[in-house]
Order: C-alpha cells, then structure tokens, then sequence
C-alpha cells in the first residue's frame, strides 16, 4: 500500500506518511474510542442528540461547550438534524447529492450556532458523532493545516452566518482533498476493519495528528519518537 497522504494541493507537495500506523494509534489511544464509538452507539437515533454525547465531545475532544447551551436541543427530536440525510459520504457521493446534503447541513449551522457559546467547532463535533460519513469536523487544527480562510464579515456579519460560512469552507475543502487521495483512504478502510471508520473521518485523523506532533502534543510527541514517525511540518 503506498501509505501517503498528499497535501500538496494546500502545502506544496508534502504528504503526510505512516498513515495507517497513525490511524491504528489514534483508534486505540486518542479520542476515538471514547467519543468516535459513543456516537456509533446511538447511530440509530438519527434525529436527536443524546446528552451522553455531549460528555464525551467535552471530554474526549476538549471542546469544552457549555451544557446550559444545549440543554434545550438534547434527548428530543431536531428537525433541522432529522432533515440531514444519513446515507450521504462526503467523499464517495456524486456532486449533486453532496450539494443538497450541503443545504441540509447549512440550515443546521445556521440554527445551532446562532445560540451563544456554540460555535461550528462544537456545532461540527456534535454533527459528526449522527452523520460520520458526512460531517467534517471545524477543528482549529484542520482550519489551519488546510489554509481556511476565516469568513468575510462584511459578507457574513452575524455569528451564525460567519461560523456557517467556515464550517462549510471545511466540508468542501475535505471533500477536495479526500477524492484526490480515494485510493488511500479505500485502503485504509478495509485495512482498520472490523473498526468502523468513515474517509472524511479519517482525512480528520491524519490532518489532525499532523498539526498534534509539530505542536509537540505530549501523546503525539512521544508517540512519534518511539514509533520514528516522520514530521512534515516543523513547529
């Protein structure tokens, strides 16, 4: 398998390697079996947030969103999540099932992020645990790693606008970069199996982990002196 993930697109031909040795490490030792499979356990549930959920997005992903925020939106149907298909793929859907999707998940952020203190980092994360193969996760990690731009303010003037505009910029630009490495992220896949692991997830991992060992992340740092990852992006 050629175990490289391009980013030349975004960092001029740079590619972030040991992928699948990485993916092994964050599925046994980071977040993902604490947050990722608390979302798989209530997948079914499509149209509601579990409070179960919040917890662990608190604490498995440090998102540190207040609970008196969400109090109102948990443990009851959401039309605006109901509305959202769950069989859409970021990656692997045609371009014209992606965009009504996209329409879907733009209401979502609008009514989410217009309450105080959640913003589309929270609002992603939470969407993410119902929708793993759609939803791209607005970690400031993966914002960076991938040149986002923050929004116009002059076009997008209110919270909920500029935050939605972001969160979006993320979706498509994961969309961009996961079809230009399908081959990859396929092998991955059926290499991580039996664990269920969706490819705009696994973009999210391999970027993420990238910005966590040039920010000298304690797990990350060590993880990748022990292992002789290599370091593409010096901090």
């Amino acid at each position: 398998m050629n175990d490289e993930f391009k980013l030349g697109v975004f960092h001029q031909g740079l590619t972030t390697k040991n992928c699948l040795e990485k993916l092994r490490y964050f599925c046994e030792h980071d977040a993902f079996p604490r947050y990722d499979v608390a979302g798989y356990n209530y997948i079914h549930q499509s149209d509601r947030f579990q409070r179960d959920l919040l917890t662990a997005m608190n604490r498995e992903m440090m998102a540190r969103s207040p609970k008196k925020a969400w109090a109102p939106l948990l443990d009851k149907p959401l039309s605006v999540l109901a509305d959202i298909p769950t069989d859409v793929d970021l990656i692997d859907s045609p371009e014209t099932i992606y965009f009504e999707a996209r329409k879907k998940m733009r209401s979502y952020y609008l009514m989410i992020t217009n309450i105080n203190w959640i913003t589309d980092m929270a609002a992603s994360k939470m969407l993410y645990l119902k929708r793993p193969k759609l939803a791209a996760i607005s970690d400031s990690y993966v914002r960076t790693m991938l040149n986002i731009s923050e929004p116009d303010t002059r076009k997008h003037p209110y919270r909920s606008q500029f935050y939605t505009a972001r969160v979006l910029s993320v979706c498509d630009t994961v969309r961009k970069i996961g079809q230009e490495n399908i081959t990859l992220l396929n092998s991955l896949q059926e290499k991580m199996s039996p664990v269920v692991i969706s490819k705009a997830r696994i973009v999210d991992i391999l970027i993420w982990v990238e910005m966590a060992i040039s920010q000298n992340h304690p797990t990350w740092g060590t993880a990748t002196k022990l292992n002789g990852w290599d370091c593409i992006i010096k901090g």
